[in-house]
């Protein structure tokens, strides 16, 4: 009998032991997600100028469940702030750059509590970049770059470019600063990380409007087309221009060997290794009123193009989400002035 019981028990345990490999191996896949904000898609709402309606917008993975106000609800009801011009993230935090309030909401990226606010010498920041020690802002009003320790928010550095700083872009060896604002500026500057020593600007040909890095290259749209450099030599690769005659290109992505452009409503796709940059469109989302609020904000995240359309800043934002392949899976309504998306992971 004592024999019988042994071996009965030793077979439960065995199978219990099957049984949780078994579930372990089901759920080996399956990210855990590590807050309420984590494995979804942030979307970031400028606000009115003047007002404290800046908003953080939250979309599932699946595009079933939208919330806004993240940061409010996250934050016993506070407001953001005026005018949210960008955010970026690293590890642990998201950065809300806030440009018409002079400072930085620095947030716990999974669950968006608020962490600390920086505003030592933030004068109308414009752009962030961070790595998981540092972070870098782009300062509009004193045309310069601030630097901050992510230990204890600190001020590291304050450097002095005295020239439009707008769009950042960090590698591991250079911070590369766009000198250019509102299509206006034919320059890029890099900005040594090891020591901040500022190294001779790189010159393009004529004015630029957005900078990207991708896969070691730093990609440059300007006026006439989309110019490729090593991040490291600083050296121009090459550069696909534009069909004769094609102007007016706003906003770009960089994403698996594409480039994702925007002109007025519509939205068009090359291959980073094309010869020209094509004129023909992948899709027109029909969007309709001024030409600087077609398009506000444009992204490529996750097999998918998301296409803002901020309704003039009258009322909220409608975000458009297209597959690849130019197909309309879904629009949603999002705050005031929808101008970026991140997916958190």
């Amino acid at each position: 009998m004592k024999h019988f019981f042994k071996s009965w028990i030793l077979l439960v345990a065995v199978s219990l032991t099957i049984i949780s490999c078994n579930n372990d191996d089901d759920n080996s896949g399956l990210p855990t997600p590590q807050g309420k904000y984590d494995l979804g898609y942030i979307i970031s709402n400028e606000g009115n100028f003047g007002s404290p309606t800046a908003s953080v917008s939250f979309l599932s993975a699946d595009f079933a469940t939208l919330e806004n106000g993240i940061y409010a609800n996250a934050n016993n009801g506070n407001s953001l702030g005026d005018v949210l011009n960008h955010f970026t993230t690293n590890e642990n935090f998201a950065f809300l750059v806030l440009n018409n309030s002079n400072k930085i909401e620095v947030v716990n990226r999974f669950t968006f509590e608020k962490v600390a606010t920086i505003s030592e010498e933030i004068e109308l920041p414009r752009f962030a970049a961070a790595n998981d020690n540092v972070l870098y802002i782009s300062n509009s009003g004193s045309q310069s770059i601030t630097v901050y320790s992510l230990t204890d928010f600190s001020l590291l550095r304050k450097i002095e470019l005295n020239k439009s700083v707008e769009q950042l872009e960090l590698t591991d060896n250079y911070l590369f600063v766009q000198n250019a604002s509102f299509g206006t500026g034919k320059e890029i500057t890099p900005i040594k990380v090891s020591d901040f020593s500022v190294e001779q600007a790189i010159n393009l040909p004529d004015n630029i409007n957005a900078i990207e890095e991708e896969d070691d290259i730093l990609y440059v749209l300007h006026q006439s087309g989309v110019s490729k450099f090593n991040i490291n030599s600083k050296q121009k690769i090459t550069t696909i221009p534009f069909a004769d005659g094609f102007t007016g290109v706003s906003k770009f992505d960089v994403e698996d060997n594409f480039i994702y452009f925007t002109q007025g409503s519509s939205i068009y796709k090359n291959a980073t290794n094309a010869n020209i940059m094509t004129a023909t469109a992948l899709v027109d989302t029909n969007a309709d009123g001024a030409s600087w609020g077609v398009g506000y904000g444009f992204a490529v995240e996750e097999d998918h193009i998301f296409y803002t359309d901020v309704n003039g800043f009258t009322e909220n934002s409608d975000v458009m989400i297209y597959n690849l392949e130019g197909e309309l899976i879904q629009s949603i309504t999002t705050g005031i002035g929808a101008n970026g998306v991140e997916f958190n992971d």
